[in-house]
């Protein structure tokens, strides 16, 4: 006579434990990381604000001014309207480099949260400082060198000059637009990484 199996006494049919199924938005980062992440985001705010001030310089039309034994002055309400398009322009650049900044870092630190968010501003605002100085300084006409050699009666091309401060606003806010973009147009998953079946070898 054959003896009746055993009752189960194992774990309930689809009870069993599994291993966690880990995905790449499930892990936190850690403050090392932010940091390091910041510090990336910043230099690549320089590189930006380098580029940005160069275009700026390449596309901004600074007015000419005449030079006199009193000073150099502009010549007419032509030359004090090239003053504010120059600012327009520095706040157009800044608006559209800060959209491709933000759009970059938020591709790379989506994974990080809140320190994106800090990380797309310092570099935004890094952008905007360099991008100036850089344009006025470095990519602009050179007034003192032209006046060196200057007498009076000449035209000489002025600085490039920022009117109104607001204009430092472009790139932040550009990074911002960029990396709220990114956060709204991809996926949830698309920076997940792929889960492991634990029954699959």
């Amino acid at each position: 006579m054959s003896t009746p199996p055993a009752p189960w006494t194992g774990t309930p049919f689809g009870d069993s434990q599994r291993p966690p199924q880990i995905s790449g938005d499930d892990q936190e980062s850690s403050p090392a990381d932010q940091i390091v992440f910041a510090v990336a985001s910043i230099l690549g705010g320089v590189v930006a604000g380098f580029a940005g001030g160069a275009v700026w310089a390449a596309i901004a039309d600074p007015p000419l001014a005449l030079v006199t034994r009193q000073g150099v002055f502009l010549t007419s309400e032509i030359s004090y309207d090239q003053r504010v398009t120059e600012t327009l322009w520095f706040l157009a650049v800044g608006f559209l480099g800060g959209i491709l900044l933000g759009g970059v870092i938020g591709l790379i630190g989506r994974r990080l949260g809140p320190a994106t968010v800090v990380a797309t501003v310092l570099a935004g605002g890094v952008a905007s400082g360099l991008a100036a100085w850089s344009g006025i300084n470095v990519f602009g006409p050179d007034l003192q060198s032209q006046l060196a050699d200057a007498s009076p009666g000449d035209h000489v091309h002025t600085a490039l000059t920022i009117t109104a401060d607001v204009a430092y606003l472009g790139w932040p806010i550009g990074a911002l637009i960029g990396l709220l973009a990114v956060t709204a147009l991809m996926p949830n998953g698309a920076f997940k990484t792929p889960r492991r079946d634990p029954d699959i070898g």
